[in-house]
């Protein structure tokens, strides 16, 4: 069996909160040929997450609130194992590190719903 990262990153509603709630540079569009530029969110950069050989997976971004009162950012949520870490990030603000709800995966999502603590004792008595 193969051993490697799996990187989940962050869901769809998490990304949706980006795109709706993230302050972002300016949309300019030519108008000659229409080419758009910028519309894109301003962010910042934290640590790099490593997988399991130590490889660079994705480097941690943080970003601006548009309405100018916080900011949030992408923080590792959960790391499951199977056959390698499993990496699901979500986001928090970053002046409490409370967990934004609408980001968070679900432990379906993970493929972890109904696995609990010490399962693996339970099942080789």
């Amino acid at each position: 069996m193969s051993r490697s990262t799996q990187f989940y990153g962050l869901n769809p509603r998490a990304e949706k909160f980006i795109k709706d709630k993230a302050l972002h540079t300016e949309l300019k569009v030519c108008e000659v040929c229409g080419h758009e530029t910028g519309g894109k969110p301003i962010v910042g950069y934290n640590e790099d997450v490593k997988g399991m050989f130590g490889e660079t997976v994705c480097t941690l971004r943080w970003f601006f609130s548009k309405y100018g009162d916080h900011t949030f950012e992408e923080y590792i949520q959960d790391e499951p194992w199977d056959s390698g870490p499993m990496i699901f990030l979500a986001l928090r603000w970053c002046c409490d590190k409370l967990p934004i709800k609408e980001s968070l995966w679900t432990d379906k999502e993970m493929g972890i719903d109904g696995i609990k603590e010490g399962w693996t004792e339970e099942i080789i008595e």
